[in-house]
């Protein structure tokens, strides 16, 4: 597991907040610079909020500053979705410790494998998903084939689940729910407070 560097931490969060909104709308520009529109496969932030999206932020300072999301669908299979560091904190780790997190949650659920789409222009993202252990594939899930995109898939093993020990024990693991973080109607016990947590929590490198 990626560690996140001094300063920063990870959280669910909900993706209808003002500054969650902000940073995909500058996801969505910076996509549109390097793929044609029509072979974008963007979700709105309200599709983000539903129940079978869970959205990771990291943040430093109370800044967003990345973003990813574990979307699942029917089969085991789960998707990684709405990745992107803001520019100025890109090469620091940010995005490989979001993937490991959409990883780690997805074997906690039992997911048989991840799965997702990029661009054709984005070689730092491959980089990011490669040195993760994902492969490249054909299409995947209901995306059609074409010369913008490009799949990747990673199964996931239960033994990794094991491998991790007390850190996701049952009598460790967070009560997670979707996107309750930093929502201030989700947020209204200590108990809701409690369920952003990521499934296994990042520590800082000192």
């Amino acid at each position: 597991m990626s560690p996140l560097p001094t300063g920063f931490s990870c959280a669910i969060e909900s993706p209808l907040q003002p500054d969650i909104r902000a940073l995909i709308a500058d996801l969505n520009a910076t996509l549109l610079t390097l793929t044609p529109q029509e072979f974008c496969y963007h979700l709105t932030a309200e599709e983000m909020a539903t129940p079978s999206t869970t959205v990771f932020v990291i943040r430093t300072a109370g800044q967003a500053v990345a973003t990813g999301s574990l979307k699942r669908h029917a089969g085991g299979s789960g998707e990684v979705k709405r990745m992107y560091t803001r520019p100025a904190y890109q090469g620091r780790g940010l995005g490989r410790a979001v993937i490991d997190q959409i990883e780690i949650l997805a074997r906690i659920e039992g997911l048989q494998q991840l799965v997702l789409e990029t661009g054709d222009a984005h070689p730092a993202a491959w980089a990011v998903y490669e040195r993760a252990g994902f492969t490249r594939c054909g299409p995947v899930l209901d995306y059609p084939g074409n010369r913008y995109s490009v799949f990747y898939a990673k199964d996931l093993q239960p033994a990794f689940v094991a491998s991790l020990g007390d850190a996701l024990s049952p009598a460790r693991q967070p009560d997670i729910e979707p996107n309750r973080a930093r929502d201030p109607v989700a947020t209204t016990d200590s108990a809701a407070a409690g369920s952003g947590r990521c499934p296994a929590p990042l520590r800082a490198v000192e």
